[in-house]
């Protein structure tokens, strides 16, 4: 797991952007902190891209992140959020291994809507968006063009205004 980041001006003062930071292969260094809070430190390493880290190609871009947290189960997830605080254009991506087969998700038709009208503009700020590999939204993309979505349902016809009942007036 990592985060895609627009823009960053790192503690060193060096800036960059459109980088991939991540903790993977770092260690985690817990310590038991005050009001039981724990200190939660590891190293992010910078890449050029997210093909990069996983490629194993070597960044001598990192440094120190530290945060709080009270529950230490949330491990590496606290240190992302720590940074997604401190550059708030950034955006989780998310690995296809974390990803839950398509074959056990079901979605409904307003929510598949509601997901292509998404894909018209890039995210811009942490919205929960999914960054996708060229090759995932291809598979994505094509998946979806073979999937028949059926016409947006159009206005509730017009009902007939009911006829006023007669009123029968008692004979004296």
């Amino acid at each position: 797991m990592g985060i895609f980041v627009p823009s960053a001006t790192l503690p060193s003062g060096i800036t960059v952007s459109n980088v991939y930071m991540s903790f993977t292969n770092e260690v985690l260094y817990v310590m038991q902190s005050t009001n039981n809070q724990y200190q939660m430190t590891s190293y992010c390493t910078v890449f050029s891209s997210r093909e990069a880290a996983k490629n194993g190609n070597p960044s001598s871009i990192r440094f120190n992140v530290t945060t709080k947290v009270s529950n230490v189960i949330c491990g590496y997830q606290a240190l992302y959020n720590e940074l997604k605080t401190r550059y708030p254009g950034s955006v989780d991506v998310i690995e296809p291994s974390q990803v839950t087969p398509l074959s056990n998700v079901t979605l409904s038709i307003d929510t598949i809507r509601s997901i292509l009208k998404d894909f018209t503009s890039p995210p811009t700020s942490n919205t929960g968006n999914l960054v996708m590999t060229a090759n995932m939204a291809s598979q994505f993309s094509s998946l979806i063009q073979e999937f028949p979505l059926p016409p947006e349902p159009g206005p509730e016809p017009e009902q007939p205004a009911a006829e006023p009942e007669e009123k029968i007036e008692p004979v004296e």
